[in-house]
């Protein structure tokens, strides 16, 4: 499918001067798999080449039903929470605040 859309992207993108080449799987992400593609632009078109070539691999992906991974997160939170801290504990939290408070503030004194 790549293969068969690089003429499309080369006329969609005039700044390339030779290519776009795709050369394979790079590599294997956490989320993701890397392709390699290579073109010959001039060094003022480069960034400019990379973001659409980016964006017209993005709407081949779309038109073909490819999505993109990306990690996702759930999050269960408790509606109450009914544990108590004993006393040590909530001595020790505000031991620790002050303790940051302190540190704080030296460090606003040191960078006037």
């Amino acid at each position: 499918m790549i293969k068969d859309n690089l003429e499309r992207i080369k006329k969609a993108i005039p700044e390339i001067v030779e290519g776009p080449f795709y050369k394979g799987v790079d590599s294997l992400g956490d989320s993701s798999v890397n392709l390699l593609f290579i073109a010959t632009v001039k060094e003022n078109d480069y960034f400019v080449v990379q973001r659409a070539l980016n964006r017209e691999l993005k709407l081949i992906f779309d038109e073909n039903n490819i999505s993109i991974p990306f990690p996702q997160v759930t999050i269960n939170q408790p509606e109450s929470f009914e544990g108590k801290i004993t006393e040590s504990e909530e001595k020790q939290a505000h031991v620790f605040a002050k303790t940051q408070s302190t540190a704080a503030k030296e460090y606003e004194d040191t960078n006037q």
